[in-house]
Formats: C-alpha cells, sequence, structure tokens
C-alpha cells in the first residue's frame, strides 16, 4: 500500500482468534516510509498500556505492531450479524484512536 503515490503510511488491522474461539484480538500492523514518523511512538501513544503499564504495540523503523485483548467481548458467534457489529464497534475505536494523533494538513493517514 504504501507503494501508492502519495501514500506513505498504512494500517491494517482485524480481529483474530484463537483456535478455541475463547480468546480474541485486534491485532495490526502499521508500515510508513515518512522519516519523520517513529511507528513505536506513533503506536504507543495512540492505544496506551494496559492495566500493568504494558503497551499494546510498538514498533521500530519504518514498522510497528500492535495487539489489543478484546476481552469479555471475545467470542465468536454463529450469529453473522452480532460478529458484524462487534467488528464496526472496534473498528470505529481503532479509527478514532488514529485519528486523533492526525495532522489533517499533511495527511498521516488513510484509514478507508
Amino acid at each position: 500500500m504504501i507503494t501508492e503515490e502519495n501514500v506513505h503510511t498504512a494500517v491494517v488491522y482485524g480481529i483474530v482468534h484463537d483456535e478455541d474461539e475463547e480468546k480474541e484480538l485486534v491485532v495490526g500492523s502499521l508500515r510508513t516510509n515518512k522519516i519523520t514518523l517513529d511507528p513505536d511512538e506513533f503506536i504507543k501513544e495512540a492505544f496506551g498500556q494496559d492495566s500493568q503499564g504494558r503497551f499494546f504495540g510498538g514498533g521500530r523503523s519504518m514498522a510497528g505492531g500492535f495487539e489489543i485483548p478484546i476481552g469479555f467481548l471475545s467470542g465468536y458467534y454463529e450469529n453473522s450479524d452480532y460478529n458484524r457489529q462487534k467488528w464496526e464497534v472496534f473498528d470505529k475505536q481503532i479509527k478514532q484512536k488514529l485519528q486523533r494523533l492526525v495532522d489533517p494538513e499533511n495527511g498521516v493517514l488513510h484509514t478507508d
């Protein structure tokens, strides 16, 4: 994605679950070729820490990742409407956390 014209940063994420479908996480990755964007700092600022002080993500030069436990809302259900609604809530929350750090004038991220 970052090889596209006028795109310097991309974030992808999704909900993943273990084989038992008991534990779910929002797992994501950030890639950038913008030298002024520190993925480690950006992800830590966007998603913060858990109750034990561990960051939900971090990175290195030009790349970073994150894993956020879904907690008590974990579980895949046969009701696809429930799964769709759960995705919409988490998708909106992730976008809000990312976009609050974006400078609209410089377009740091494109989340559509």
